[in-house]
């Protein structure tokens, strides 16, 4: 099970310029640009069971049992 992340604006509508990513995400400084290209981010130290998806801009953060029995995620 996961717990699915993304920024909307107050209409509801995903907000192009905002994006939540995994804890450790890392950027490529070299590849920075201000046309919202997330190809400088870097997740090779993210948690391998969270994930980013380019396409929606959500990520997928794993809910383990625990976290799903006390109904809180950290």
């Amino acid at each position: 099970m996961y717990l699915a992340i993304a920024v909307y604006t107050i209409d509801n509508e995903l907000h192009p310029s905002k994006v939540i990513v995994p804890a450790k995400t890392h950027v490529n400084t070299e590849m920075l640009s201000h046309d919202n290209n997330l190809d400088c981010l870097r997740f090779e130290r993210c948690n391998v069971l969270d994930h980013f998806d380019a396409d929606t801009r959500h990520i997928y953060s794993a809910i383990t049992q625990t976290e799903r029995y006390v109904g809180h995620k950290e």
